[in-house]
């Protein structure tokens, strides 16, 4: 499409005078991280400002690739993940706004990166566009893919930034205008210099070689099963609030994720949706037709189809009990 701009591309991501972390290996990214130990003390701001403080720096995080439009259409959600708990491990659960950004797991470039396939949420993003990412079995394109749980992922080995032949030296091909971290120098006999379409069809074994500044990332969720002899994942659920725990990676205290919640969920509620907008409702069908009504006949018409569609759950629910078990 012409004139079409690629928003995920972000200008001087690692910028020293932002001070915005990534999901990133970047030694410039480590220092950002370890500049921003200490929360800056946001007590004297407005209760605006300081969501939107916390909505930058979040953001820049779990969400540099994508809009804020798709992000609230596609990744919102106003309902938290909750899980029973004792009254006792209720007060040691954070709080359960830690989860806001729970969704965007789901997302496969995000999974690609979670489980250390790629050194970048960008480079996650190309290696999906490019087809080197298969969701049960199935080469899939789309880095917006939402997976379900029990999906299992398998990426190409070979473009594994932890993957390199022996005696090679590893290659980071991040599209995002990474720079590649400083390498000792090497004899040039043993120095092996592959092109980008000999990597793709390399047939001998790989071996894990570790890769510049990725220590501080080398951590697993636990809604992540990985298998890195295949090159393969399982998501296995959503993120869940547990005691003493958040779910969801983040360099950020939970704090700041509930100022980000409110924020993003005043916007949602103000956007149009099915159940306000009456053009985004589904059509009335009476007889195999499809007819248009006075918007309050179709309010009408609408809760009599709930009311009877209840009622014949309910009817079948009372068949599926009354049925003797088999012995």
């Amino acid at each position: 499409m012409p004139g079409r701009v690629a928003r995920w591309k972000v200008k001087e991501p690692f910028a020293p005078h932002k001070s915005l972390i990534r999901m990133s290996w970047n030694k410039y990214n480590l220092y950002n991280l370890a500049t921003r130990t200490r929360t800056p003390d946001v007590s004297r701001q407005s209760v605006f400002a300081q969501k939107w403080a916390a909505k930058r720096d979040l953001r820049s995080y779990h969400c540099p690739n994508i809009t804020e439009r798709q992000l609230i259409k596609r990744h919102w959600a106003t309902r938290l993940p909750m899980q029973q708990f004792t009254k006792a491990e209720w007060e040691r659960v954070p709080p359960v706004q830690a989860l806001a950004f729970a969704e965007l797991e789901r997302r496969l470039d995000v999974v690609v990166f979670r489980c250390h396939f790629a050194s970048s949420i960008w480079e996650a993003r190309m290696a999906v566009v490019r087809g080197n990412v298969w969701v049960n079995g199935e080469k899939c394109p789309f880095p917006a893919r939402r997976l379900a749980d029990g999906d299992m992922i398998t990426v190409n080995p070979n473009i594994v930034p932890t993957l390199a032949l022996p005696g090679s030296e590893p290659t980071m091909a991040d599209n995002a205008g990474e720079e590649v971290a400083e390498k000792e120098e090497a004899p040039e006999e043993k120095r092996i210099k592959l092109s980008r379409s000999q990597r793709h069809h390399v047939t001998e074994p790989l071996k894990f070689k570790p890769h510049p500044w990725m220590a501080p990332h080398m951590f697993l969720p636990s809604y992540l099963e990985v298998s890195y002899p295949t090159c393969s994942a399982v998501f296995l659920r959503s993120p869940l609030p547990q005691p003493d725990e958040v779910e969801v990676p983040s360099p950020f205290p939970p704090e700041s994720h509930q100022l980000v919640y409110e924020w993003y969920t005043n916007i949602y509620k103000r956007n149009p949706t099915i159940k306000t907008n009456a053009d985004l409702m589904p059509g009335i069908v009476i007889e195999g037709c499809n007819v248009t009504l006075k918007p309050k006949f179709a309010q009408i018409r609408r809760r009599e189809d709930l009311e009877r569609r209840r009622e014949v759950r309910r009817i079948k629910d009372e068949k599926s009990r009354k049925q003797p078990v088999a012995a």
